[in-house]
């Protein structure tokens, strides 16, 4: 039972809009539309059907007086009767004394839908009877009653049977409806404003952590939505620009030694424990480069429109003119904003890691609804299923030697990750389909290509 509901509910949430401004149209269209067909449904079961009987049963009751009165009075006295009725029931009636059956009428015009006249007529009328249409879509009605006389010929209008309010009152509650739906949209607009903006401006700081003040507006609860979220913003901009300036002096104060100690060494005298030692400053360079650029980031980088494709195929330029084997499958394609350092970095590291590890390259570019797809794939060994995690993490390398040439500082793929997340993507690593190593996954979502940020385009 508890299973089927789930099911249920699951089902419904398939049919449920999944947009804010959707919900909220539905929130506000549904039960007004509801109310409009519970009030018509209302109004045509109690005062229109009523109306419609009473009316019916008038007419009936006239023609049903008429045809007791002609049959009970002389047939001298039938002209006189007739034309009383005529000036007092605002109706064409006359009688034809040689008419001996109800007239033959097309079956077409036979068919009429109110159905309260012909009961009010069966409750009333003991003769034979029969009413019809003038003609096609007509609004005059006839009606004939077969008395020993002659026939009864009783000619009226179809609003005479019906009430004229109904058009009216459909009329009016439509418009004043579409009245009200329009204010309230309005109304629906100016609150998910507010919301929609603070949606943008926190896509936006996710990838730059640049403070984004958000204008609060709206109700209380998303004022102070807003408000939490300018000072977070705030907050988090100012940690990340300290510890900028932080690395600036660490890096000045850890060069300075280290510019002291390569001038010593060159002044020295060239053995091998001095050329050792110059190879391991050069190592500390490098590995305080990596570490600086990893911590440092690149997220204050102004953001570029660049055809993607062309990009790639630039980085790979120089990786190709060392003799290293890159081939394309450019299907696809896209203009995307990013910070054209930090993807740089990226894409080399992951370059150098296949030239480092294989022989060749297959670069694929693919897209789906939501996002761009980046693959590199390479004929390298791989990495093991257990590992492929592991390896994004700070400082984590696979080769177990402490030789930085052969497993690098551990701070590759996860700058990679860094950049990918600092545009909104990720980074993804799987068993290679085109070649056999290993298959890298740079993604990045197409709402970079929306042109919403406030940079250079190329």
């Amino acid at each position: 039972m508890i299973e089927n509901m789930k099911r249920g509910v699951y089902y419904m949430k398939k049919f449920i809009p999944r947009h804010l401004w959707s919900r909220f149209l539905l929130i506000v269209i549904a039960p007004m539309l509801l109310i409009q067909i519970v009030s018509i449904t209302s109004f045509y079961y109690t005062h229109w059907m009523r109306v419609s009987r009473q009316l019916s049963a008038n007419v009936a009751s006239n023609i049903s007086f008429a045809s007791e009165l002609i049959n009970k009075t002389p047939e001298d006295s039938h002209k006189l009767l007739l034309a009383m009725a005529r000036i007092e029931w605002y109706s064409n009636i006359h009688l034809d004394l040689k008419a001996k059956a109800l007239s033959k009428v097309d079956p077409t015009l036979k068919m009429w839908r109110y159905d309260t006249l012909n009961d009010a007529l069966k409750s009333k009328l003991s003769y034979k009877y029969q009413y019809y249409l003038n003609e096609p879509g007509g609004k005059v009605i006839t009606i004939e009653v077969l008395l020993p006389s002659g026939l009864l010929t009783y000619i009226i209008r179809q609003k005479s049977i019906t009430s004229v309010t109904v058009g009216n009152y459909i009329g009016l509650i439509s418009l004043s409806s579409l009245i009200l739906s329009c204010i309230s949209l309005l109304f629906l607009m100016r609150q998910i404003r507010p919301i929609s903006n603070l949606a943008r401006a926190s896509s936006t700081f996710s990838r730059n952590y640049n403070a984004t003040y958000v204008r609060p507006e709206g109700a209380l609860e998303v004022k102070q939505a807003i408000n939490s979220f300018n000072r977070m913003s705030k907050r988090i901009s100012s940690f990340i620009e300290q510890r900028m300036l932080l690395l600036s002096g660490v890096s000045h104060d850890i060069r300075t030694p280290l510019t002291r100690m390569k001038l010593g060494l060159e002044m020295a005298d060239d053995t091998s424990e001095i050329e050792d030692l110059k190879n391991d400053v050069k190592e500390m360079e490098t590995m305080l480069e990596g570490y600086l650029s990893f911590a440092r980031g690149t997220n204050s980088e102004p953001a570029k429109l660049k055809n993607i494709n062309d990009f790639i195929e630039d980085i790979t330029t120089n990786f190709s003119r060392h003799g290293f084997h890159i081939q394309y499958d450019s299907s696809s394609t896209a203009r995307l904003w990013i910070r054209e350092t930090a993807m740089k970095r990226a894409v080399s590291n992951v370059l150098t890691n296949a030239q480092r590890y294989a022989t060749e390259a297959v670069i694929v570019f693919k897209r789906d609804y939501d996002n761009f797809f980046i693959e590199v794939h390479d004929n390298g060994q791989g990495i093991p299923s257990e590992e492929l995690q592991n390896v994004f993490k700070p400082f984590y390398r696979i080769e177990d030697s402490r030789n930085r040439s052969t497993g690098g500082s551990g701070l590759g793929l996860s700058i990679v990750r860094d950049m990918a997340k600092s545009h909104g993507g990720d980074v993804n690593l799987f068993q290679s389909t085109k070649l056999s190593g290993l298959c890298v996954q740079i993604q990045l979502p197409l709402d970079l290509q929306d042109g919403t940020q406030n940079d250079t385009e190329e």
